[in-house]
């Protein structure tokens, strides 16, 4: 009867669970590997346009650099554009896929890993840390700090805006299994 069939339906599915958590182990090293991938790239297109937008304009025979922009800058600035956000939509790709297999905590690893431990390497030193103080007061931490968020917001905030809700469970869906079917309920008690 139809004990039979749940029966049986519960032992085929048995029998596929270890290469159903096998796939999605697989599914998850290929998705964090491809977005480490993608936050070195991004960092790569970031400086650069940071080391451009800070170059003064070449001085070409026509004069084409005194306040103009050479065509050749100009194609070079227009195809880096491009491939930032060609690298944002495949940023964005890999981290609801991560967000679908629950897995924000490996997302959060990698950014830290790959965009977030460089920019803190390349700024954090002892001199700067105790910049403006005595040895070990950490007098610089303050800007330190700010110069910090300010260097990821620049290179990262499209992805961290990209991100942003995606790994937070909805309101909703929280509510509803502890039974409550009205999202807003809750917030009309404060």
């Amino acid at each position: 009867g139809l004990g039979g069939v749940i029966i049986e339906k519960s032992r085929f599915l048995m029998k596929l669970s270890p290469r159903i958590r096998r796939l999605e182990s697989d599914t998850v090293k290929c998705l964090v590997g491809r977005l480490e991938e993608l936050l070195v790239e991004m960092r790569s297109v970031m400086e650069r346009q940071f080391h451009d937008d800070r170059a003064p304009p070449d001085e070409d025979d026509d004069g084409i650099g005194r306040g103009g922009v050479h065509p050749s800058k100009e194609r070079e600035r227009q195809a880096r554009k491009r491939r930032k956000e060609n690298l944002l939509l495949m940023i964005g790709h890999c981290l609801r896929g991560l967000a679908l297999l629950g897995k924000g905590v490996d997302a959060e690893s990698a950014f830290a890993r790959v965009a977030i431990m460089p920019i803190i390497r390349s700024k954090l030193s002892m001199g700067k840390l105790d910049e403006g103080g005595s040895r070990g007061e950490c007098a610089g931490l303050f800007f330190l700090l700010d110069d910090i968020a300010n260097t990821v917001a620049s290179m990262y905030g499209s992805i961290l805006r990209v991100s942003e809700g995606m790994f937070a469970p909805a309101e909703r869906d929280v509510n509803v299994e502890h039974g409550n079917g009205n999202a807003n309920e809750h917030e009309n008690d404060n």
